[in-house]
């Protein structure tokens, strides 16, 4: 086909796609519109809060509707100063002045040095290139899927799942067949999405909606949830879910992993260059920051080491970070920084940023006394559960945070702290904080039952090796490891460390 003959098909897609975005918009500004200046006031909403619902829901739309997450959250939080329910100055301290948004521009720009220096790569190559591993397929498998998941765990899913999905390809067609409808190559590439997205629900470095949430409690109770008090609840959650993972593949799947034992680990080592002083900065850099992070818990184990863990404690998570990026900055290797601040904030996606920083200033308008929505929403919800016992609400809150997040985006589903949290103080019996650790980790822990669950599906099905038949047919079974965990040990371990 000619180049002519293509322009007119280019023509009209782009017609359509203006169509479409200019309808997206027009609904989202009724929306906005419709709340703002025609519907009077429902009680308990103020005129301001009338303002407040209706920009978020416009907001909350323009995500759904895949509009993008990055102008969105600027006109959102623009907005926002015409409802006058909080001053200029304070809609900017609450949204891109907040601890949370700092910690995740800092957060973002780590990401890159240790992408960008080859470390991500090179660990996962490590794990599954052990020589005691030669021979042994279901060992290799396990290794592969224990990286992903360690990386995951200090890092945002979908820039490792775009790597892992390189590295799966390139062993794939070592042993001889790339086929994307081969079963062993769909569960594989299944799995390891499951692992990788089953992370971010267990540690709040780098992840985003967990910080959102956790800045949220902080807010409500005064109660500061440490990196390391929510990663040791959660990776007990997280051992029941990795369970979970690894009998579905190994029973139910049930893959040929025969050619695997003829997989050549030294060809793939040998693709690894030696590490570069750069890269070794990074990885210093990085240990001794999650040592700052975990630290303070620890040391206040030690008599004598209270103060020191005190002093670190009250740095937070935010001011190392903060001393990690600008370290990689100042530091020289190889004739240039370690980490290029120029390159990294042009070639990292800012859009996370900007989202966190519009749910946080929203999240400050919806509890503000003055504006009426969260007393509104827990008048509409209350009624629902009143007949509830504490367990049977605490089971109907994991079992709907995890719908919700298979359909929902992750954005979205971490907002439902505002509904739930609200109702849950009115539950004797029921923790209110314990909830809202669970809906910090649930809004991350999509089990990938559907392609609209988080960007890892969506990177899964665009990859042609999982459609949304096969994700769906397990998918549900994972649901219920992740439903059991959070009942029966996440929920619980939240209570005993915070009551």
């Amino acid at each position: 086909m000619s180049s002519d003959q293509m322009i007119p098909n280019k023509n009209n897609e782009a017609i359509r796609f203006n169509r479409r975005r200019t309808r997206h918009l027009f609904t989202a500004l009724a929306v906005y519109i419709l709340f703002q200046f025609l519907i009077p006031p429902i009680e308990p909403i103020s005129k301001g809060g009338m303002g407040v619902l209706g920009i978020f829901l416009a907001l909350i739309y323009l995500l759904f509707v895949e509009e993008g997450i990055t102008w969105p959250s600027f006109l959102a939080v623009g907005l926002l100063g015409f409802t006058n329910v909080a001053s200029a100055n304070n809609i900017i301290k609450e949204s891109w002045g907040s601890a949370v948004s700092v910690f995740v521009a800092a957060t973002l720009l780590l990401n890159y040095a240790m992408t960008e220096t080859g470390l991500i790569h090179r660990i996962a190559i490590w794990f599954i290139t052990r020589p005691f591993l030669k021979g042994r397929p279901w060992m290799i498998l396990f290794m592969y899927f224990f990286s992903a998941f360690l990386l995951n765990l200090v890092s945002t899913s979908s820039p490792i799942v775009v790597m892992y999905l390189a590295i799966s390809e390139g062993i794939f067609k070592s042993l001889g067949n790339d086929d994307k409808e081969d079963k062993f190559n769909r569960s594989v590439v299944l799995a390891m999405g499951w692992v990788a997205q089953g992370a971010q629900a267990m540690t709040p470095i780098a992840h985003t909606m967990v910080v959102l949430v956790l800045g949220y409690i902080f807010k409500d109770f005064g109660v500061n949830v440490s990196i390391l008090q929510f990663s040791m609840i959660f990776l007990c959650w997280g051992l029941v879910y990795l369970v979970g993972i690894w009998l579905i593949f190994r029973y139910v799947m049930r893959p040929d992993v025969s050619r695997l034992s003829n997989f050549d680990i030294d060809a793939m080592r040998a693709t690894i260059p030696p590490m570069g002083k750069r890269e070794r900065t990074v990885a210093i850099v990085l240990v001794i920051l999650v040592v700052f992070w975990i630290s303070p818990d620890l040391l206040k184990l030690i008599p004598f080491m209270l103060p020191i863990g005190s002093y670190i404690g009250l740095l937070g998570q935010t001011i190392p970070v903060l001393v990690a990026v600008g370290a990689l900055c100042a530091i020289n290797s190889e004739g240039a920084p370690v980490l290029d601040l120029k390159a990294g904030t042009s070639k990292i996606t800012w859009g996370p940023f900007f989202l966190i920083s519009a749910l946080q200033v929203f999240g400050y308008a919806i509890d503000l006394k003055e504006v009426g929505i969260g007393l509104w929403m827990t008048q509409i919800f209350a009624p629902l559960t009143s007949g509830l016992s504490a367990w049977a609400f605490v089971a109907a809150v994991i079992a709907f945070m995890l719908i919700a997040t298979n359909l929902l985006s992750n954005a979205i589903c971490a907002m439902l702290y505002t509904v739930i949290v609200p109702i849950a103080m009115l539950i004797p019996g029921v923790s209110p904080i314990a909830i809202g650790l669970i809906v910090a980790s649930s809004a991350n822990a999509d089990s990938l039952l559907t392609p609209a669950s988080c960007p890892v599906s969506g990177l899964l099905v665009s990859s042609g090796y999982v459609n949304a038949k096969f994700m769906a047919t397990y998918g549900w079974m994972l649901m219920i490891f992740a439903f059991v965990g959070y009942l029966l040990v996440g929920y619980p371990l939240s209570v005993a460390v915070f009551g």
